[in-house]
């Protein structure tokens, strides 16, 4: 590969990764592979073989699933994350869709290779282990909430998790990057744009939240408990 100690360097970022010692990283070697990817380009499909595991290592990725001819956003996830773990325990497809929503660079490895320094290095497995129950578990409580929370909340909890995980602060103040659109919202809190819109109105009414081209949260302690005031849950 290009530049190994740059790639070791990054490598040493992704968790289930930072325990290799210099010479399991070498035994790596041979088997990583980089992938550059346009805006809008698919890393892979859903119902395709889940053939690949990938590192982000630079760039922003939507994973989204189609089902009844809708689409929900799954999640967003950046540098040092993992795509397509869910090869690794016995799924022979994707499930999701993968896509890069700006330029980005993966590093991947076939699941045959990495099954292979699995069953070497324990220490691997288990972190690997750590962070795919991690992932369930924020599928699990993704679908409990689609279920069961009502939609204000669902919509302050994607504005929530989106500043935390991409947001830009400065002074407190939370703004959203500009790709993230409403649209991608309103995706991932299970409802329709036209609902995500009426909830941010009224955020934005409260003080809350500024979202004249891209949205800003103004104070993310007092949108938590945005549910518990009166006249925002009825919209």
């Amino acid at each position: 590969m290009d530049n190994w100690p740059e790639t070791v360097q990054f490598l040493r970022t992704v968790p289930s990764l930072a325990l290799l010692s210099e010479e399991e990283m070498e035994q790596l070697r041979p088997y990583l592979r980089h992938r550059t990817l346009v805006k809008g380009e698919n890393v892979y499909r859903q119902g395709q073989g889940t053939d690949y595991l990938y590192f982000i290592r630079q760039g922003r990725i939507k994973v989204s699933q189609t089902a009844n001819g809708r689409n929900v956003i799954v999640g967003f996830y950046g540098p040092s994350e993992l795509l397509g773990c869910c090869g690794l325990v016995g799924d022979v497809c994707y499930p999701c869709y993968a896509q890069a929503i700006e330029s980005a660079t993966l590093v991947f490895i076939s699941r045959e290779a990495f099954e292979r320094l699995l069953s070497g290095v324990p220490a691997v497995a288990a972190k690997l282990l750590s962070q795919m129950v991690s992932r369930l578990r924020e599928a699990h409580c993704k679908m409990k909430s689609l279920a069961l929370e009502p939609v204000e909340e669902r919509v302050i909890a994607v504005l929530l998790e989106l500043g935390e995980k991409f947001g830009n602060d400065q002074d407190g103040k939370v703004t959203l990057p500009a790709h993230i659109t409403r649209e991608q919202i309103s995706e991932m809190a299970g409802t329709t744009i036209e609902t995500t819109s009426r909830v941010i109105s009224k955020l934005r009414q409260a003080g809350l939240v500024e979202c004249p081209n891209r949205c800003t949260i103004l104070d993310s302690e007092l949108l938590g408990n945005i549910v518990e005031r009166p006249g925002i849950r009825s919209v």
